[in-house]
């Protein structure tokens, strides 16, 4: 490290997502938006919107006590958005792989790697975990 960066902090790139950005959406209206995709382009944002509100929902469930009636609706909540989660992921990586945008030499990457060539081209990038539209 250079004398002039030394103490400094490289908020290059850097993206702070927490509960108060996400998009104010209920689970049974992400799954009527989801049931309604027709396009890749809505594919792609339901599968981001989704993988982006799911950590913050599981977040919630450190806030409750094991065994209590809030903690128990924080987990079937969390679980609710964690099979909208995998059933989104299923189909990207059914699109990506039909596009291209996939390869065998892929088959043992993590699902976040072998969707990053497919996210960037509908107009997201990998903000360490997030998926971040490139025009915000």
């Amino acid at each position: 490290m250079s004398k002039e960066n030394k103490g400094k902090l490289n908020t290059d790139g850097v993206v702070i997502l927490d509960g108060a950005s996400m998009k104010d959406i209920s689970i049974e209206d992400m799954k009527k938006i989801i049931e309604a995709v027709k396009t890749t382009q809505e594919l792609v944002d339901a599968y981001a919107t989704v993988n982006n509100i799911w950590p913050i929902k599981e977040d919630e469930t450190y806030d409750y006590e094991e065994g209590t009636e809030e903690y128990e609706k924080a987990c079937s909540e969390s679980d609710a958005w964690w099979s909208l989660l995998e059933e989104l992921e299923k189909r990207a990586i059914k699109v990506a792989l039909e596009e291209g945008l996939i390869d065998e030499s892929m088959k043992d990457e993590g699902t976040f790697y072998k969707l990053e060539r497919f996210m960037n081209k509908y107009g997201y990038y990998d903000g360490s975990g997030w998926w971040i539209e490139k025009d915000i």
